[in-house]
Formats: structure tokens, sequence, C-alpha cells
């Protein structure tokens, strides 16, 4: 078994190299113009430290106090928004803290297509997206994996908000349900990307038979979570457990793939 796992792990290591090198020759391929070719430069390097990217372009930056408002006025939740990502900034990024008096723009994301490439050329633009697609990965075989998530309220005649697995430091598997993505630009000049989670807790209820690895969440109501898109890991998939409009109660489905099997019970 040992063996195997040597010869898998050289396998995906050559498949990432390949995979790697075609993008940078991809990324090359511009026009001769060396001022083009040096932002290009710089973008790519900003994109390949991150294993998320941005799709299905919508609107255009706004000011997020601007945006708040907006949303606030059809969304509770978001009332607050403006207030929340301030504080959120001040607690997870000390040295980039904003004052008051100064702006957050953003772009606003509420996750039909992918941009490709195009991405890379237009990230700098204020520009609205309704989806995210989250590179990881695998457990089995060590390769890269790509899950599409999209939270949209009108996708295709009806709503889909995907569910995310959060990487952070709680024992199992956290869960949550996307709400919107947001970009926003700090007057420090970072990019900063953000989403809005409704979470996951274990619920009380439980099902007359119970079969082993067995798990039930609790959608949770009220304000919305902020994360950073650096702590989405993959797409989950939760099962309502009933037909009930706004049913809370949720199977944690686990059997999707190989990879979730594993993150699941290993």
């Amino acid at each position: 078994m040992s063996v195997i796992d040597e010869k898998q792990e050289a396998v995906a290591r050559i498949r990432m190299a390949i995979d790697n090198d075609n993008l940078a020759r991809l990324n090359l391929d511009t026009p001769d113009d060396s001022d083009d070719v040096d932002k290009l430069h710089d973008i790519d390097q900003n994109f390949e430290l991150q294993h998320w990217q941005l799709g299905s372009l919508e609107g255009k930056k706004s000011n997020l106090r601007v945006m708040s408002a907006e949303l606030g006025r059809d969304h509770e939740e978001y009332r607050c928004l403006d207030k929340n990502v301030r504080d959120f900034i001040t607690l997870q990024m000390p040295e980039d803290a904003i004052c008051y008096e100064d702006d957050i723009h953003v772009s606003f994301f509420t996750v039909n297509q992918l941009l490709g490439m195009i991405y890379l050329f237009s990230m700098l633009q204020a520009q609205r997206y309704k989806c995210v697609s989250l590179n990881y990965q695998s457990k089995v075989d060590w390769t890269e994996m790509v899950d599409i998530l999209r939270c949209n309220p009108n996708f295709h005649g009806g709503p889909r908000f995907d569910c995310v697995i959060i990487h952070d430091d709680a024992p199992g598997i956290t869960c949550a349900r996307l709400q919107s993505l947001i970009r926003c630009w700090l007057p420090s000049g970072k990019v900063l990307d953000l989403a809005l989670v409704r979470g996951f807790t274990c619920s009380k209820w439980k099902p007359r038979t119970l079969w082993k690895g067995c798990r039930i969440l609790d959608e949770d109501e009220g304000s919305l979570t902020i994360v950073s898109l650096e702590y989405l890991l993959r797409g989950a998939l939760m099962c309502p457990v009933s037909e009930r409009e706004g049913e809370k109660a949720h199977y944690f489905v686990d059997t999707i793939d190989q990879d979730m099997f594993l993150r699941e019970n290993y």
C-alpha cells in the first residue's frame, strides 16, 4: 500500500507541474507591450497564491456604505454590512484597520459562467459576479480538483445558494451556506475577498433510523458571518430532512465522492 501511495503522489506532482507550466505558457502569450507583460506577471503571481476564482460578471464597483444601505432596504441582515466588514478587518488585519471617514470600495458577488483567463485582465475593474470556483487537492490521489459554487437568487428560474466547507480549528467538518461574496479595495491598497455565510450547527433532531456516520445539522438563522475566501475549502452537499418550506435540519452527505468520504470519516 505504501508503494502505491508513493507512486500516486509522484504522478500527482508530475500532473501539477505540467498544469502549472501550461498555465504559465498561456499567460505569457500576450502582446509585446512590456508594460502589459509586467502587469500580467504581477496579476498572475497574485492569482497563483489564491485557490479561488470568481465568475459570472454582474454590476459595478460601489461604496460599501452605499451598498449596505441599498441592500438593507430589502434584506435586514445587510444593514450593518459596512460596520461588520470594518470590525472584521480591525480584528483580523489590525495593520489595515480603517478609519470611519475612509471609504471601502467593493465589488459585490452573489454567486453563470466562469470567465477563465479573462479574470486576470479584469480583476482590477469594478464588477459583480455570481459564482466562485474553489481549487483543492484531492485526498484520494493528490490531484487538483475544482468545485464551482453559486449564490444566485435567480439561477435558471430559482434560487441557488450552495454550501461550502470552511477550514477552521473546530473538530470535524465545518459547513456553511454561501449568501454573498464581496471584494473590498482597502485604503492601504490591499484587495480583500470575503464571503457572507450562514453556518450550520449540530441538530437535536434525530431520524427514527440512525445509520453509521449519520450527521444532522441545523442551518443557523439571523445575522450573517464574514469569512475570508482563503478559508473556503470546497463545496458540500446538505440535504434537507424534509420537503417542508424553511426546513432547517439537513443531512450532511459524505458519499458524493471519495474525497468527501475521506474528509469526513478519516
